[in-house]
This record gives C-alpha cells, structure tokens and sequence, in this order.
C-alpha cells in the first residue's frame, strides 16, 4: 500500500488482483490473503494491527473485518 492511497482504494487493488488469479484457475485463502494484507499496509496502521492480532488472531480475522477496522482507523 501507498502512504497516500486510501484502504478502499487498496482494498479494491487486492480484489483485483485476487479476482484475476481466480479466473485463471488459482485460489487464495483467506487467512493468506489477510497476511500479504497486513505486511503491506503503512506504518501508520501498526497499532491497528497489534490490536487486531491480539484480540482476534489472524487465523480468524476476515477480510471484512480487517477492511472494516482499516476504514474505520483512517476516517477517525
């Protein structure tokens, strides 16, 4: 993620890009996907995902969730 992209804009990069590995036949799991998600955003949203990670655990988090706790963080 860019410092100056917005999380939907982010978000809407990685559905792409999810979605272009499914139509040729590839899969993703959620849990993964939640990962690559988390090593990519900025530094600013660290504390987000230490909290994230100790309340829920990445095994469980969703990427609704996750999307959900990001927006909410960058609007606040």
């Amino acid at each position: 993620m860019k410092e100056t992209e917005s999380i939907k804009d982010f978000n809407s990069r990685v559905a792409e890009i999810v979605n272009q590995i499914k139509s040729y036949g590839g899969k993703i799991q959620e849990k993964k996907l939640v990962e690559k998600m988390f090593q990519n955003l900025p530094k600013k949203f660290d504390h987000v995902v230490a909290a994230i990670e100790e309340s829920k655990g990445l095994s469980v988090v969703t990427m609704n969730e996750l999307m959900e706790s990001l927006e909410a963080h960058e609007v606040g």
